[in-house]
């Protein structure tokens, strides 16, 4: 599950029960602005928290990404600027990279700093990414969408989104900036989905779900 919540504390109950009146018992929850802060604590039960806050004197943005308890996982710690949480999660048959992101509407996307995420292996990238272009069926593109259009070209990338809308505009309308992006061993084996469920954000969330039973070990890295 990936979710812009738009302040977490804010939204906490709704989203706890969407959680407990949901079908599907989500593996990792990988949620974008957040708004807290290092002193501030906020759990979900039957998951561990990886965060990665602003500062106490930092306005919005923040990144937390949920593991279900039971999930063997470590954190990646990597060398980067960008607002992220990167975990490495242990599946039946595969050794997963999920890469949280936040990248806030006015910044750009650097093209160094986003090629350490695309080469880890078995790498899902999924976040609030506030990139635009008609190849995920925006109305219009942005220097973010090109340059991440770029990577997914440099990489062999594919954007699971179906262009199902993400974020409701306050004026009226709607855009994609949410997306989930797979490497290229990954992507035959995942789908992905949005509901009509905002939970008092102005983001719905979004689903992808990786089906084991196709994986195999030892798949090609991506380049």
């Amino acid at each position: 599950m990936q979710w812009n919540c738009c302040s977490l504390r804010a939204r906490r109950e709704e989203l706890k029960q969407f959680l407990s009146t949901s079908c599907t018992s989500y593996d990792a929850i990988c949620i974008q602005e957040t708004f807290l802060k290092p002193k501030q604590n906020f759990q979900l039960t039957g998951y561990d928290a990886v965060r990665k806050d602003r500062g106490e004197q930092e306005q919005g943005g923040g990144v937390a990404t949920f593991i279900k308890s039971d999930i063997p996982y470590k954190i990646i710690n990597m060398d980067t600027d960008v607002e992220c949480v990167i975990v490495q999660i242990t599946l039946k048959n595969l050794t997963l990279h999920l890469v949280n992101v936040y990248s806030p509407p006015n910044t750009d996307i650097k093209l160094d700093e986003y090629r350490k995420f695309f080469q880890l292996r078995n790498c899902i990238i999924t976040g609030d990414l506030n990139a635009k272009s008609a190849m995920w069926k925006n109305i219009e593109t942005n220097q973010k969408g090109k340059h991440l259009k770029s990577l997914l070209d440099e990489f062999n990338y594919v954007i699971i989104n179906t262009g199902l809308p993400t974020h409701q505009i306050a004026g009226g309308g709607t855009n994609i900036l949410d997306l989930t992006l797979v490497c290229p061993n990954l992507s035959l084996k995942c789908s992905w989905t949005a509901l009509n469920s905002k939970l008092g954000s102005d983001h719905n969330t979004t689903f992808t779900t990786l089906n084991e039973n196709k994986l195999v070990q030892n798949e090609t890295k991506p380049k």
